[in-house]
């Protein structure tokens, strides 16, 4: 039962607040120096891999499961716990930015398990058997999915801790994870599987596809690099948030238009019959599309398949 999931408007308009603040901009501001921290991080790995080709993809989608841990999941237990050499503490990220050639076992761990949630869409009893089967079992059937694995039985003991013990709650360095807005264990676990899902492919998508765009493109590039001389004249003094927000170039909505979702459902085209839906459309009316297709819509958007400067 995840924001993803939901069928009913009245459940997901209740997840949907409940994340909204999650999400907000104040929570943001709040968890800024954390999320800072983790921009810097990624930026030394670039240093340390100057002389070797790096993967965008993986990079990004690193850096969003990082902030996804921090922003959303921090637990303040001293105890780290350890899986494929990556430690994950939890008062911090898993620290996936440094994994070599930024291959974090988690993100690894994601893609192999996509042919899976296809089996469990469509068989709920395989579903049941993966889910309540031993961890140490699951990892011995499917070993490509051992970080994930891993990261379940962390999350169920971050849950368990943080619901036998609310108080520590408010050991943590700010009030915008998820622990403090569901406190409801199942709805833990399952709505973050989803949040590191989505929210970790969306962005690291994204960001792939505009750097590739930005580098390929010189005057793009030239203008990117010149804007942030004017907001960021210090570099041991970095600016906030909001003032990397006012740059008109700096902010670039068309990569966001541009990628594919994570969900991208064919449009809903009314049969040659018509239909009556609530009231009557003729042959050939689109009912449904995903922003996919809108954005792509040469009707709408002059070539609209372009990177636009």
């Amino acid at each position: 039962r995840t924001s993803f999931g939901y069928l009913g408007y009245k459940d997901a308009k209740n997840r949907k607040d409940i994340l909204a603040r999650v999400l907000s901009k104040r929570s943001i501001r709040d968890a800024e120096g954390i999320l800072r921290e983790i921009v810097v991080s990624l930026c030394k790995s670039f240093e340390a891999m100057e002389r070797q080709p790096i993967d965008l993809f993986y990079a990004f989608r690193c850096m969003s499961i990082d902030i996804i841990t921090c922003q959303f999941l921090e637990f303040a237990v001293p105890v780290p716990y350890t899986y494929y050499g990556i430690a994950l503490c939890f008062g911090n990220s898993v620290n996936a930015v440094y994994a070599p050639d930024h291959e974090a076992p988690i993100i690894l761990a994601m893609d192999a398990s996509l042919p899976v949630l296809v089996r469990f869409k469509h068989a709920a009893w395989y579903k049941n058997m993966i889910i309540h089967c031993p961890p140490t079992l699951s990892k011995i059937i499917s070993p490509e999915i051992a970080g994930l694995v891993d990261l379940q039985q962390a999350l169920k003991k971050q849950i368990s801790d943080a619901t036998s013990n609310p108080g520590s709650l408010k050991k943590l360095p700010h009030s915008s994870t998820i622990y403090n807005q569901l406190l409801d264990p199942e709805n833990y676990g399952q709505e973050v599987q989803a949040l590191m899902f989505g929210c970790a492919d969306a962005t690291g998508t994204t960001l792939m596809r505009a750097s590739f765009y930005i580098l390929t493109m010189p005057d793009v590039y030239k203008k990117l690099k010149a804007e942030p001389q004017y907001a960021w004249p210090n570099l041991d003094l970095p600016p906030s948030f909001a003032t990397l927000e006012r740059p008109p170039y700096l902010v670039s909505y068309w990569p966001c238009m541009i990628i594919t979702r994570v969900a991208s459902p064919l449009r809903r085209v009314v049969l040659p019959a018509g239909a009556t839906l609530g009231e009557t459309f003729e042959p050939g009316t689109v009912v449904e599309m995903s922003s996919h297709f809108f954005h792509r819509s040469e009707e709408v958007f002059q070539d609209s398949s372009a990177f636009q400067s």
